[in-house]
């Protein structure tokens, strides 16, 4: 399979990855609308979809973007769609991928990231046979920050001003996992 390919894994008896679908925007809006002061937070495009006609066309350009760049997944605890997750920055000369992710607020504690986050990590140096996964969160997110921590991540450097979120510039913090340990 290449990094193009959809597939839907099992993580464990409550955790599922699922390849994102634009039949899933009414699901994934539920999960925006739940906790939408908070993921506006840290999140650009949140405050721009309004409804899951909205989402859809998101999703929809997600997936057409991924063709080279790496496929997006719902996340799904228990049957239920909680969260998107996919690879993004898909770099097959410097082999290296990207993984982003958000999780609606009520979901967050149970692991599912951090669940969803190995497996892709594993998947990227098993089977994309990359030498290199990236995790860049907000600087000021320490929930956020836990996850690449839990999963042997080196915090590598602060990008200063590496985005804007509603006028304000943040710092990401990289980082990152080899496969050489690194």
């Amino acid at each position: 399979m290449n990094a193009g390919s959809a597939f839907a894994e099992r993580i464990d008896d409550e955790t599922e990855l699922r390849p994102i679908a634009v039949g899933d925007a009414p699901a994934l809006f539920a999960v925006v609308e739940s906790c939408r002061s908070y993921l506006d937070e840290w999140i650009p495009w949140v405050g721009a979809i309004r409804s899951p006609r909205e989402m859809g066309e998101l999703i929809r350009a997600r997936i057409l973007q991924s063709d080279g760049r790496g496929p997006q997944f719902c996340m799904l605890d228990r049957g239920v769609v909680v969260g998107w997750i996919g690879y993004t920055h898909l770099d097959w000369d410097a082999s290296s991928v990207e993984i982003e992710y958000w999780i609606g607020q009520a979901f967050q504690g149970r692991g599912t990231v951090t669940k969803c986050c190995r497996y892709l990590t594993d998947y990227a140096f098993d089977q994309l046979a990359l030498e290199r996964v990236i995790i860049c969160t907000a600087e000021e997110n320490t929930y956020s920050m836990r996850i690449p921590l839990k999963l042997g991540f080196r915090r590598e450097k602060v990008l200063e001003k590496a985005d804007r979120i509603h006028g304000r510039e943040i710092n990401l913090v990289l980082f990152s996992k080899c496969i050489s340990g690194e």
